[in-house]
């Protein structure tokens, strides 16, 4: 599936370089010592319409199908990266329907702790493409590699219970694609409401501004 094509948003302040969070580099940003906040929009790319067409005993069929640009959910720091979101804005009355308020994505406010979590869990997180059997297109999931931290706790729980232990066979193999080309996430002002489509995902935009 190709991206789709979009201008990548001009860093005003700095910003994390886009190495700093591959999951080849195996290396977060840490935290900074003063607390700031700042508040972030965060999602999903779009997904995307794609024409099929197919032919059974000389008749030929064409349909629009919905394609997951991001196949499954995705979370970061304690976070999900959520799509469409179509939140009830006014209930349905005698005689009217009920109202939704289309947004897409949400907004978060985050400290360097809560930056420098997402940051961690995206340098470490990978979607991983599957196809499911008599489906039409192909679906995927989310992988974690292990952290120092949690190789080290597993190590002393097994050493706890005298067995030897085994260590996560967690890596990424071909096909696998990082996290960062499937989630947008943009430093915004206090009470941006989510609304509009995002223009580029983090790979795009070639990192992320701090708080």
């Amino acid at each position: 599936m190709t991206a789709p094509t979009t201008k990548a948003r001009e860093a005003k302040s700095k910003t994390v370089p886009l190495d700093k969070l591959s999951p080849f580099s195996g290396q977060a940003a840490g935290a900074a010592e003063k607390r700031t906040t700042a508040f972030y929009w965060i999602g999903k790319m779009p997904d995307t319409e794609v024409e099929r067409t197919s032919s059974q005993n000389g008749v030929e069929r064409k349909w629009t199908e919905t394609v997951p640009y991001a196949p499954c959910q995705l979370i970061l720091g304690g976070h999900d990266f959520p799509g469409v979101q179509q939140p009830i804005a006014k209930k349905a009355t005698p005689g009217q329907e009920q109202e939704r308020d289309r947004t897409y994505g949400k907004v978060v406010e985050l400290d360097e702790a809560g930056f420098a979590r997402i940051e961690r869990d995206m340098a470490r997180s990978f979607v991983r493409w599957r196809k499911r059997k008599g489906a039409r297109s192909d679906h995927g999931y989310q992988v974690f590699l292990p952290t120092e931290a949690e190789i080290a706790q597993g190590k002393a729980e097994a050493e706890a219970r005298k067995e030897a232990y085994v260590p996560p066979q967690v890596f990424m193999r071909e096909g696998d694609e990082a996290v960062y080309k499937y989630v947008f996430m943009v430093r915004v002002q206090k009470g941006y409401t989510a609304h509009g489509m995002p223009t580029a995902s983090v790979e795009e935009a070639g990192g992320i501004q701090r708080p």
